[in-house]
């Protein structure tokens, strides 16, 4: 199916008070029939009779995010497909299910609407609020699906909600992939980095897309392509039914890409070229340098974006924010700072700060995180951490839906992971003192190691970093002077047993 959508990430609702909604694997044991807005008759087990699916979606003339999925065309093009002009194997009902509305708010004319609900439509609108009692819905929209066999998903609940755009997943929830036995894996592998080694627990969420129950299935977890452990289901999952397994911890001690794909359904192999999966990056980097690149991505509400960047010990080293206001809602919405990347070099503030591990804040004044965007013309809103090299150390936050405050551990460790250690590194010399030209810099290091110096003048600015590759036994290090002013330097190195500094004149 090639259906491409332009719609801003659909991932809020309208709450309201109703009965328990139904459970995804519900039987249906009645039906529920109406009119539709052209006086024809809407029978929901007749057209499951028919051996037909049935797409439901229940909405409210003033809901926000209804209106955006109606706007994405995306159940328009669902039952273009696949309705009766296409393969004709399901069917579509729009179900406006809030009493106090109006058939003059269906045709976008009355008080409590946000526009004209049949424009670009062609499968059956009813008006009647006995749908969300049959559903039992807690929130609009709420779309369900329908099996032939009477058999209920909820698209829009709290499980499948982010899925809501991935066409793959519809063709496989309607059925019309016609695949008996086929396991579709929810959630992710949330993409993380840390600045130490740690113990990942990877949950995985499985639901039943296929025709039959499930009686027995395997999941791979592989570790950079290689097949770490099987997880074993063995529970029986009812179609539409869903699982929740576990993998045994791993150990990420490296940067490391983890992936969690089907292997067989029932005794039947999956073919794994065809598997579908998640996946996700674990990082575990090192920058070589005192600085990195801090890549904030806005959504369509920049004046809400904020944040910093903290040390060790909480100190804000770097802050950004402050974008412009549009004009294009009462809300500021747009302008020159909406869905566009802002590009920031971070100086670490090392050695007066402690920066062994970052961590940056991101906030949001509104509290909804970085949900509007329109994913075929923007790149995905969050933070991005690149080293001077160009080297991804954290990708974009995979959830926009962060509500206020997120923070995001860095694993950018320059100092800290590039120090001198006083107890390899002894007998520090340097000469000539003062010197106009070329300072020498002798010590002895009782270990093959990478080493970080640095050179700061008398007010605090840095003007020399670098990274030694230092032998076991005497080393000797050259740093050229002559385009430093004359006065007071100090060469500084960092352990775990406290900062050393050796001092130095410059002379001209």
């Amino acid at each position: 199916m090639k259906r491409i959508l332009h719609v801003f990430t659909i991932l809020f609702f309208a709450h309201f008070s109703a009965t328990a909604q139904l459970a995804n694997g519900t039987v249906l044991d009645e039906t529920i029939v109406s009119l539709d807005i052209n006086d024809n008759t809407v029978d929901l087990f007749a057209m499951l009779d028919d051996g037909k699916a049935v797409v439901v979606d229940v909405f409210a003339t003033w809901c926000g995010p209804c209106w955006t999925l109606h706007n994405s065309g995306l159940l328009e093009g669902i039952y273009e497909e696949y309705g009766p002009n296409g393969t004709d194997q399901i069917r579509v009902v729009a179900a406006e299910s809030d009493a106090d509305t109006t058939l003059d708010d269906l045709f976008g004319t009355g008080t409590n609407t946000v526009g004209d609900w049949t424009e670009g439509v062609s499968y059956n609108i009813v008006d009647d609020a006995a749908w969300a009692t049959y559903f039992g819905i807690t929130y609009y929209p709420s779309i369900f699906i329908v099996r032939p066999n009477r058999t209920v998903v909820h698209m829009y609940g709290d499980e499948l909600r982010a899925n809501i755009l991935n066409t793959d997943f519809w063709d496989r929830a309607l059925g019309v992939a016609g695949l008996e036995d086929d396991i579709y894996l929810l959630g992710s592998v949330e993409s993380k980095a840390a600045c130490d080694a740690f113990d990942l627990t990877q949950e995985v969420q499985v639901i039943n897309l296929g025709t039959a129950p499930v009686t027995s299935a395997e999941l791979g977890l592989y570790v950079n392509g290689e097949l770490n452990q099987t997880i074993e289901i063995s529970e029986s999952i009812d179609v539409f039914g869903l699982a929740n397994v576990s993998a045994a911890d791993i150990a990420i001690t490296e940067s490391s890409l983890i992936s969690v794909l089907p292997q067989s359904v029932n005794g039947n192999a999956i073919d794994q070229a065809n598997a579908d999966g998640i996946e996700g990056n674990l990082y575990l980097p090192v920058v070589t340098d005192n600085s990195f690149v801090l890549r904030v991505i806005t959504d369509f509400y920049a004046l809400e974006t904020s944040g910093a960047v903290l040390a060790d010990d909480g100190t804000e080293i770097f802050t950004f924010g402050g974008y412009a206001a549009g004009t294009e809602d009462q809300f500021g919405g747009g302008g020159p700072d909406a869905n566009v990347t802002h590009e920031y070099t971070v100086e670490l503030p090392w050695p007066q700060v402690d920066v062994e591990c970052l961590t940056i804040r991101l906030d949001d004044s509104y509290g909804d995180g970085f949900p509007y965007h329109d994913p075929a013309i923007h790149d995905t809103p969050g933070i991005e951490i690149v080293d001077n090299a160009g080297n991804v150390l954290k990708p974009v936050i995979e959830d926009p839906n962060w509500g206020a405050t997120t923070t995001v551990e860095t694993a950018a460790m320059a100092a800290a992971s590039n120090t001198i250690d006083t107890e390899i590194v002894t007998n520090i010399a340097i000469s000539p003192n003062p010197v106009s030209d070329v300072l020498r810099v002798e010590f002895t290091s009782n270990t093959a190691s990478n080493l970080y110096i640095q050179v700061m003048n008398s007010i605090g600015q840095v003007v020399d970093t670098r990274i030694v590759n230092a032998t076991t036994g005497l080393n000797t290090l050259n740093i050229e002077v002559y385009t430093f002013d004359s006065g007071i330097y100090s060469l500084t190195t960092k352990s775990d047993a406290g900062i050393t500094n050796t001092k130095f004149v410059v002379t001209k």
